[in-house]
């Protein structure tokens, strides 16, 4: 029995941003260099220079991962994953290690954790540097739960049940301040944390008054002893949390004129003296503290914020969903509506320049296309579901290039040269030259239904697939060269020989060789359960 061969993975290109997980991306260090984003069912650490990125492994039958956080100080982030019972994983981001350093199982049975939040740093801390004292985790089900936990000691508290379902939970920027908030599509509750006898337990409060309950709430975040609370109806809402009482609503968050004024509001966080928003088409807002008067009551004025400014960050319409901001508030981690992340300089967005933001150039949609160069380290890749094709360099590990076509590509192919890539759309074939930022169409040919594309090893041939024919073509002259036809059912995978000797299709069931000397079948091979591409022996 020869070796074990074990995959490492090296690179993951996309995000689960857009979704309705809470936290999809944060920031993973006190620097703002390296963020943490879900991809997949795997977490993904990523320096924003360099792009090199690590993964922390969870466990080896992991369903899905739910929700997301990282403490204030970005030493530590906890993650809920989903393999039978719910789980939160802790990890050392300081110490590299790509295990989770503790594991606490908050909720029996199969809940689901949507919600999860750090604490401040322990009461008598030594500074920013210690751990954060409590997590706390909101549970999905008939009967909505929040667990708070001794995470270092694995151990879980308290638990509080609510009458809504809770997706987003939020504890105070001030450690010594023993509340934390919840909410949820349907409702906000303020809780207190007590101690006595030994015993931690959670307390909730009364709900706000004046607070209109037949609103959609997104999310929340604290300044100071406020609440601030975005809405589906377009408001920000400032709540008092030593009186429970609704103090002021921002009917326009990201200001007042015809273009933004109906902007939605979907996610806000708090920066010193101030918060931000993100909302739809793309848009930030900033609001600082106003400032006090002369003469005038210092108290009256605490709640009271200004619009700084606002900006819309990049081209496309897509929304800002989710938002984290550095530890130094040097900058902004932006989760788009499209699954792309993005960063933005905070100072750019006071500056009369167009705001510059960074993105990763992720898929908005399902990837159903993909080939990789041979000779290049490209990758292309095609969604129908976003109308795409994008070229990733491997080495670097960005989008070079984003193409739209006005029109959804079904099939790609990358020339093992990297310099020549095949489109197939619903009426025809493209062939493109790969530029430095751009596709440039070289010639079409009219075809319908093609459903795979291939390149020979050698670059001299493209095997076109459409339904249960495949037809082969020169590409120095595009020629149509032969068509090949044995399969009774469609192709579903095509692949050449390394040595440029054979062809090999594949249907349901069927594998079938093809001598590209004589193009007459070489084998034909039955196997029930075989469908999907086929490998090709390697010499």
């Amino acid at each position: 029995m020869g070796d074990e061969v074990r995959l490492e993975l090296q690179h993951a290109f996309g995000s689960l941003c857009g979704s309705s997980l809470r936290e999809p991306c944060v920031f993973a260090d006190s620097a703002g260099q390296q963020i943490a984003f879900i991809v997949g069912r795997q977490l993904a650490l990523r320096h924003v220079e360099s792009n090199e990125t690590t993964f922390r492994t969870v466990g080896e039958r992991v369903d899905l991962l739910t929700a997301c956080c990282a403490s204030r100080d970005r030493s530590f982030l906890a993650l809920a994953e989903k393999s039978g019972e719910a789980k939160v994983a802790i990890f050392d981001l300081k110490s590299g290690n790509s295990g989770p350093v503790k594991m606490v199982r908050p909720f029996g049975g199969a809940a689901r954790v949507l919600s999860l939040a750090f604490s401040g740093s322990h009461e008598g801390g030594a500074g920013a540097g210690s751990a954060p004292k409590y997590l706390l985790a909101a549970s999905q089900g008939p009967e909505p739960t929040l667990a708070l936990m001794n995470w270092d000691a694995e151990k879980v508290l308290c638990k509080v049940k609510l009458s809504f379902q809770v997706d987003r939970i939020c504890f105070p920027q001030q450690p010594d301040i023993l509340q934390v908030t919840a909410s949820g599509p349907q409702g906000l509750r303020l809780l207190q944390i007590r101690h006595a006898k030994g015993e931690v337990s959670l307390k909730l409060m009364p709900p706000f008054s004046n607070l209109p309950d037949d609103q959609r709430i997104l999310d929340h975040t604290w300044l100071g002893t406020t609440v601030a609370l975005c809405v589906q109806e377009g408001f920000v809402h400032l709540l008092n949390t030593e009186e429970l009482i609704l103090l002021q609503s921002i009917e326009f968050p990201f200001g007042q004129n015809a273009e933004i004024e109906d902007l939605t509001p979907l996610c806000i966080r708090a920066l010193t003296g101030g918060f931000v928003v993100g909302g739809s088409s793309g848009y930030i807002a900033m609001w600082e503290l106003a400032e006090e008067e002369d003469g005038s009551d210092a108290s009256a004025l605490a709640e009271e914020y200004k619009l700084a400014t606002a900006a819309k960050v990049r081209p496309e319409s897509d929304a800002v969903s989710s938002l984290d901001i550095s530890p130094g508030e040097e900058s902004l981690l932006l989760g788009f509506a499209d699954a792309d992340i993005g960063i933005v300089s905070i100072s750019t967005l006071y500056s009369s320049e167009e705001v510059t933001c960074h993105v990763i150039g992720n898929h908005s949609a399902a990837i159903t296309g993909m080939d990789l160069a041979v000779h290049r380290p490209l990758l292309l890749t095609a969604s129908k579901g976003d109308g795409t094709v994008r070229v990733w360099n491997c080495t670097s590990r960005t989008c070079e290039i984003r193409a739209a076509f006005g029109e959804d590509p079904h099939a790609v192919a990358v020339h093992p040269f990297g310099y020549y890539a095949a489109v197939a759309f619903a009426e025809k074939l493209r062939l493109y030259h790969i530029l430095v930022k751009d596709l440039k169409q070289h010639t079409e040919i009219h075809m319908r239904g093609i459903q795979l594309l291939k390149f020979s090893p050698s670059g001299h041939l493209l095997a076109v697939c459409q339904g249960k024919v495949i037809h082969i073509y020169s590409v120095r002259n595009l020629a149509k060269v032969v068509t090949l036809q044995g399969h009774s059912q469609d192709v579903t995978g095509l692949s050449f020989d390394p040595e440029d000797r054979s062809l090999w299709s594949i249907e349901d069931g069927r594998l079938i060789e093809w001598s590209l000397a004589t193009w007459g079948i070489e084998a034909n091979v039955s196997e029930p359960r075989c469908g999907r591409t086929p490998e090709t022996p390697a010499n």
